[in-house]
């Protein structure tokens, strides 16, 4: 017998928080769950609700203290399994999950309590990764190529090359951050234990001298999100230090955020050398 998929379970969901949740009163519902069984026979319940980008506080108390919410969390617990479930996320691993209001007051869910993200930097994000395609498209400029793709990164010497048909760029490679996809979170590079000392230094350099310290985002290590935020996190970076480029580098479980700076360009079918 086949059972619900995410748009059925989803519109129960819709329904659920509409009733006892104060839906239209909230932005995003972040729902952590734990194991409340014993060794060998998890029981995940939910252990700790939070509401953000609250439009009616009054309205918000008034649902969070009523029986009705205390009576619906098996529920919401169920659908938050269910729905990881069903995205190739466990639970264990990522911790919870939101529901998102939609703009038809609907609700959409991402796999762990994701927070961001936060205002100040939604309000730029899409300019920011749109001006971070342009400058990727500007590198590779007149080398016979149109993406980045071909590029080496040596993330602890800090260094890239890229080798084009028409000549080759290279130049300094910073990790900005990298994503887990099982784990669906994001570490800012001067955070990451995983990398060298002149790696992490290099990260936290971007990081501190950031001109938007009203985002949350800059001064949090880690947290939960999704790739394409990752992308958009590491692109309003990139852009606020005025650096030339951002790829992706893929790894076994996710990816590295590299931030491209001081680029040498080589066209070697002409012999000439210059910046770009």
């Amino acid at each position: 017998m086949k059972g619900p998929d995410a748009a059925e379970i989803l519109a129960e969901v819709t329904e659920l928080l509409r009733a006892a949740f104060a839906l239209e009163a909230w932005g995003r519902l972040l729902v952590y769950m734990a194991d409340a069984g014993g060794p060998g026979a998890p029981r995940w319940v939910v252990s700790d609700l939070q509401v953000e980008e609250v439009l009616d506080d009054a309205a918000v108390d008034r649902a969070f203290s009523s029986d009705d919410v205390r009576g619906a969390l098996p529920a919401i617990g169920t659908a938050v399994m269910t729905l990881a479930m069903l995205d190739g996320v466990d639970v264990s691993e990522v911790g919870g999950g939101t529901f998102v209001r939609t703009s038809g007051n609907s609700v959409g869910f991402l796999p762990g309590p994701v927070r961001t993200p936060s205002r100040s930097f939604d309000i730029v994000r899409h300019d920011r990764t749109s001006d971070v395609a342009r400058r990727n498209r500007e590198l590779v400029e007149g080398l016979g190529t149109d993406e980045l793709g071909a590029i080496r990164c040596d993330t602890e010497a800090c260094a890239f090359r890229v080798d084009a048909p028409l000549g080759m760029l290279t130049g300094k490679a910073i990790v900005v951050g990298s994503f887990s996809r099982p784990q669906r979170s994001w570490v800012w590079g001067a955070h990451n234990p995983t990398l060298g000392d002149v790696a992490r230094r290099e990260s936290a350099a971007l990081l501190d001298h950031a001109s938007d310290r009203a985002m949350w985002e800059i001064a949090t290590p880690g947290f939960h999100t999704d790739e394409v935020t990752a992308w958009a996190l590491a692109a309003t970076l990139v852009v606020d230090r005025g650096l030339a480029g951002l790829v992706r580098v893929e790894q076994r479980e996710g990816a590295i955020f590299v931030a491209l700076a001081d680029v040498q360009r080589t066209l070697t079918a002409r012999g000439t050398h210059a910046d770009p």
